[in-house]
């Protein structure tokens, strides 16, 4: 079932999405946002995958004040011994053409540098969405982009030597722009910003009415009850 939008909330579609793993590989038309570690590859083999999301900010004209990456799991998404897996963000400095493609230095781009957020991912969470509350890191970065970002994904509790721990397995729907991948952005509405804007030439008008009153009642010895 779908998390309820809040009020006021402005939502964006992925533009697009998908995974690359430890060696470098990846699908190149594949939108699966698969994450964590499982059999992958030509030939398979246990390596580790990370995913990305892509989002197109130019509509956005307003600050942003907090935002949530939200991500379905589908039911078969959940994949591990564990009883939670850790989902972690992190900002991606690669150009964004360059995802299309796999190599090793975009694989470990979408997991290092800069964290943006931290999802504990529960075993019965399946045919569910999963939302990150990015960070003020996060804000920062998506504020200052005027056009698309990218946010790479990690399964940040892997253990060593256990083959299977992934999240999102299964989630390929050829269709990267299919509500499965949202960012959910609260916005300063322009109504908000020319009310603050009139409230704030008010408050300079009446100190200015102040400051002349207090003149007037100096030159002419008005005395303020």
């Amino acid at each position: 079932m779908r998390p309820p939008i809040p009020d006021g909330a402005f939502v964006l579609n992925s533009d697009d999405r998908g995974w690359i793993d430890e060696t470098g590989f990846r699908f190149p038309n594949s939108d699966n946002y698969l994450v964590g570690e499982m059999l992958a590859g030509l030939p398979e083999t246990a390596r580790e995958v990370r995913n990305f999301v892509v989002f197109d900010l130019s509509r956005i004209r307003s600050p942003i004040l907090s935002a949530t990456l939200r991500l379905l799991n589908p039911g078969s998404g959940y994949g591990s011994p564990d009883l939670s897996e850790r989902f972690s963000v992190w900002d991606v400095s690669a150009p964004l053409g360059d995802l299309y493609f796999g190599s090793v230095t975009k694989f470990n781009d979408l997991g290092t540098g800069t964290l943006f957020g931290t999802q504990e991912v529960l075993s019965g969470v399946q045919q569910s969405f999963v939302d990150v509350s990015l960070n003020r890191s996060a804000l920062n970065v998506l504020n200052s982009t005027q056009g698309f970002v990218a946010l790479g994904g990690t399964v940040s509790s892997l253990l060593l030597g256990e083959p299977l721990e992934y999240l999102f397995g299964g989630s390929d729907t050829h269709n990267p722009s299919d509500g499965n991948t949202q960012l959910i952005l609260t916005i300063i509405p322009e109504a908000s910003k020319l009310t603050m804007l009139f409230s704030g030439l008010l408050l300079l008008g009446a100190a200015g009415l102040r400051q002349r009153w207090g003149l007037f009642g100096q030159i002419f010895g008005v005395v303020k009850c």
